[in-house]
């Protein structure tokens, strides 16, 4: 496990909260950030590119996540994060371009990815913000095909998908998923059987 001791200085003086040392893959890290940069926020005043919008915070773990990947071996060595980002900082915005992102990257065929919000707003407000990342940009509109009733946009060339699915209506079992992501975890708390 990697961690940085000296976090609340690096808050203070706004760094990475990111270690400095991970061993990643120059080239899936790359084209990671680049891919995650390209991508378009649909939901503010001319749909500007996360390049233009967002803070440097989330481009270092968006390396991290993808940089972490060995191509000689397919196995990632970050397999597992942990984002507390405050209300309204775009959180749904990233969540889904992160994901829009993992669905470029992947290179397994008919993969699973899956998006778990705790509610039906939830999930459809994620969808809304993944349907509209896709929509702002002619080349992904080529790339995808989005099912709206189903919340489930597929990868026309790998055939991979990504569900997004609410948890207090759908249901989630015998998941084989290549990346899951969990929206909003707080939430879940309060559920009767969140343990």
């Amino acid at each position: 496990m990697v961690a940085v001791k000296d976090w609340a200085a690096r808050i203070e003086s706004g760094r990475s909260l990111v270690p400095d040392n991970l061993p990643l893959n120059e080239g899936e890290r790359a084209k990671a950030v680049r891919t995650f940069d390209r991508l378009r926020i649909p939901d503010v005043i001319n749909t500007p590119t996360n390049r233009e919008a967002t803070g440097d915070w989330i481009r270092d773990v968006v390396a991290a996540l993808f940089g972490s990947y060995d191509p000689e071996t397919n196995r990632r060595g970050i397999r597992e994060a942990f984002l507390l980002v405050p209300k309204k900082n775009g959180k749904s915005s990233l969540s889904e371009a992160i994901m829009i992102t993992a669905m470029i990257m992947n290179r397994r065929p008919s993969a699973e990815f899956l998006l778990i919000a705790p509610t039906k707003e939830i999930a459809d407000i994620a969808f809304r913000q993944a349907a509209g990342i896709i929509n702002a940009d002619p080349n992904l509109l080529d790339l995808f095909h989005e099912q709206r009733h189903i919340r489930t946009i597929t990868h026309k060339q790998s055939g991979a998908i990504l569900q997004i699915k609410a948890s207090d209506t759908d249901v989630i079992t015998g998941s084989k998923s290549t990346g899951i992501l969990v929206d909003e975890t707080h939430v879940f708390a309060d559920k009767a059987r969140a343990a």
